[in-house]
């Protein structure tokens, strides 16, 4: 089989910050040459797939999307507006969906009437070692832009309702407890996620590759009880679940994170072994085997 996978990362992800996406295509690159064939032109290709976006002239086979833009939460700037539109028109012409998290898929049933394929998203685990014990308790945040769904407002809020403990965040506004270290190549923001104690997850993610990370480096995950963050973090045990919007539930999950971190940290990297794109990966092949099928007929 050929596949044409788009868009295609022209990135070393060794040397700067990269999204959520552009992982996910990264480790399908990687792993999915054990199984097919990639091509650079569509022309050539037996199955399309796309990421997000449809191409610019054909329609994909297979939408990967990894969720929409929340217009019924925040003022949406036109171009948030045009991603859904687009997004949406894909849908609804395409062969097979698939979406990261069973949050997802529940509102493509509810709103659209279809149910999507579920294929989560996972870690290349060989290469998170596990973890030592030569850490301190900071907290970090690390979405990789400033919108009105990753806003750092969160951790400077948090931050400043515990001015006994240290945070580091990419964004914000530096504060005598909290750090403004800006977009970290992803090598290096790993070696902050094994240094540093709790990761801190207030954003509604479609899927969470972070807490994923944040897991596999034994942090405790403290995060916001909505979006995927439910599916990969157990209240108590991984992290804490605070109630959206809450700071004195937040901070009360923090102080339950640094007091009981040995434990947590344990059953997060426990957890985070769950999930390795090995095992992920063949659910991939069966979508594309399905839809080279639809062309091919009978």
């Amino acid at each position: 089989m050929k596949l044409f996978l788009s868009p295609t990362p022209t990135i070393d992800p060794s040397q700067k910050s990269i999204t959520g996406v552009e992982r996910v295509i990264i480790e399908q690159r990687r792993y999915l040459t054990d199984y097919l064939d990639f091509t650079d032109s569509p022309l050539d290709a037996d199955v399309l797939a796309a990421h997000v976006v449809p191409f610019a002239d054909t329609l994909p086979d297979i939408l990967h999307c990894h969720g929409l833009y929340p217009s019924g939460e925040f003022p949406l700037p036109a171009w948030m507006w045009r991603s859904n539109r687009n997004i949406i028109d894909t849908l609804r012409k395409v062969k097979r969906v698939t979406v990261p998290s069973r949050w997802i898929a529940e509102i493509f049933m509810r709103d659209m009437g279809f149910s999507p394929e579920i294929v989560p998203h996972g870690l290349t685990l060989s290469e998170w070692q596990e973890p030592s014990a030569d850490r301190t308790m900071t907290v970090v945040f690390n979405k990789n832009r400033v919108d009105a769904v990753c806003t750092p407002e969160p951790v400077q809020q948090l931050a400043a309702l515990c001015p006994d403990i240290k945070f580091l965040s990419t964004f914000g506004s530096p504060a005598k407890n909290l750090d403004i270290i800006g977009l970290q190549p992803y090598d290096k923001m790993k070696e902050i996620l094994y240094k540093n104690g709790i990761y801190f997850a207030p954003t509604k993610e479609t899927f969470g590759i972070g807490l994923l990370e944040g897991l596999a480096s034994g942090m405790p995950v403290l995060a916001w009880n909505w979006g995927n963050a439910p599916e990969l973090v157990a209240h108590k045990k991984t992290g804490y679940l605070a109630k959206p919007g809450d700071y004195e539930d937040t901070v009360k999950g923090l102080r339950y994170c640094i007091d009981n971190f040995d434990k947590l940290s344990q059953a997060a990297r426990r957890e985070a072994l769950k999930h390795d794109w090995r095992e992920i990966i063949p659910s991939y092949m069966e979508i594309y085997e399905s839809a080279l099928e639809k062309h091919q007929g009978p």
